[in-house]
């Protein structure tokens, strides 16, 4: 008698691969090309909607620092450095709820990813231009002074302030901005790790579709 040949034995097989209307993969076999998740989108999209909010309120703070510098330096640097600075912060009075990309791709729109990149490179200048700056705070201090006494021969008034102690807000006024704008920094940089994690994790197609039509339906309401 011949032997009957037997076929192999199947692979296992994951649920969530026959779910997708992927290829079936053997489940000794696992996706090495990207983390498996077991954190739900709705979660690091809520945490990225958290940040962004957290941004604004540094943002506001910052143009209220940056707005008291303009009406104490007439010109210079720091002059600069705190109109950009109310600039960049007017950018961010707004509050848009980040959404996915599609029913396919679980990454932030490239119009939030765009901005992110805006934003980013926007507080850099700040901070580092306002910290920069700071050590500069009696010499502009001065020149605010004398301003204000050109201000008051030629009867446009008084600004009531004294060089040493002008100096010594600016230098305060210059180094909590720039403190802020780091803080702000720091929010994109989290946001930026929120969607390298989106990005590299492992998601089923039906998480992905459920999380968009979520989205969606809350858009709508």
């Amino acid at each position: 008698m011949h032997p009957v040949a037997q076929s192999p034995p199947m692979p296992d097989t994951t649920s969530d691969d026959a779910e997708a209307g992927r290829p079936l993969v053997p489940a000794s076999q696992p996706n090495t090309k990207k983390k498996y998740s077991t954190t739900m989108l709705d979660h690091f999209y809520l945490v990225l909607l958290m940040l962004s909010g957290a941004r604004l309120i540094s943002a506001v703070v910052v143009a209220g620092l940056c707005a008291g510098i303009v009406s104490r330096v007439p010109t210079g640097p720091l002059m600069g450095i705190a109109v950009y600075g109310i600039f960049h912060s007017v950018l961010h009075f707004h509050l848009f709820q980040p959404k996915m990309r599609s029913a396919t791709v679980p990454t932030p729109t490239r119009w939030f990813l765009g901005r992110l990149t805006v934003y980013t490179i926007g507080w850099i200048v700040v901070s580092v231009g306002m910290l920069a700056l700071v050590g500069r705070g009696t010499e502009t201090g001065v020149f605010a002074s004398q301003f204000q006494k050109r201000l008051r021969k030629g009867g446009g008034g008084s600004l009531g302030s004294q060089p040493l102690q002008g100096a010594r807000l600016l230098r305060v006024l210059s180094a909590i901005s720039g403190g802020f704008a780091l803080l702000a920094f720091a929010i994109c940089v989290a946001q930026w790790w929120i969607v390298w994690e989106l990005q590299t994790r492992y998601w089923s197609a039906r998480e992905v579709e459920e999380e968009h039509r979520n989205q969606q339906t809350r858009m709508k309401k």
